[in-house]
């Protein structure tokens, strides 16, 4: 459910936009754009594979806090 709440949010916002940034500066940015958020959500994937996981002890511990 959530991952297609994302996904619905996501087209709905950026193709509008990416269509302004079309229309403002021209089709190549669309490219480069798309080129730089697909590299920040791949940072964040990275960022993610590397945290340290909670077990489920150190969990109820930091909500206990």
């Amino acid at each position: 459910m959530t991952y297609t709440a994302f996904l619905d949010l996501a087209l709905g916002l950026a193709n509008p936009a990416l269509g302004l940034v079309a229309s403002g500066v021209g089709l190549g940015a669309v490219f480069l754009v798309s080129t730089l958020v697909v590299m920040c959500a791949a940072a964040i994937v990275v960022r993610l594979l590397n945290a340290p996981s909670l077990d489920m002890a150190s969990r109820s511990q930091v909500y206990e806090q």
